[in-house]
């Protein structure tokens, strides 16, 4: 590699870095605008993170929101999936979400070593502990 081959791909990543660092002052003021028309900067930015993560792979990223969505009903005790069988149906439905019964039968979670993240109808379960 001669020096002036190195010096040229060096000029160019640098360049890059240049172009980026404009690009990242111009989101700033973006932002900053945002900010003094009464918007979240928080907020929007978590909308424009899940905007392009949906973008970038939509099926994976439902996918992950469900199994995301079933965790945190498990974790609120909105799930009927760990509920005792005498207490089952009678659980307070969580103000953000709704709870639907479930079918006894579909309330079986495999908790053996080999159980797979996934039921067979392809349905998010709840991992074993």
């Amino acid at each position: 590699m001669s020096d002036l081959q190195l010096k040229s791909i060096i000029e160019r990543i640098l360049r890059l870095h240049q172009e980026e660092d404009e690009i990242k002052a111009d989101r700033r003021e973006i932002y900053a605008e945002a900010k003094a028309n009464g918007y979240d900067k928080t907020a929007l930015g978590a909308a424009v993170s899940i905007i392009r993560k949906r973008e970038k792979d939509a099926a994976g990223f439902e996918e992950r929101n469900a199994i995301v969505d079933l965790y945190l009903s498990a974790f609120d005790g909105s799930s009927h999936v760990h509920a005792p069988a005498r207490t089952r149906g009678a659980a307070e439905p969580s103000s953000s979400r709704e709870v639907r019964p479930v079918a006894q039968e579909a309330n079986h979670v495999d908790r053996s070593a080999s159980a797979q993240p996934h039921s067979a109808e392809g349905k998010p379960t709840i991992p074993s502990q």
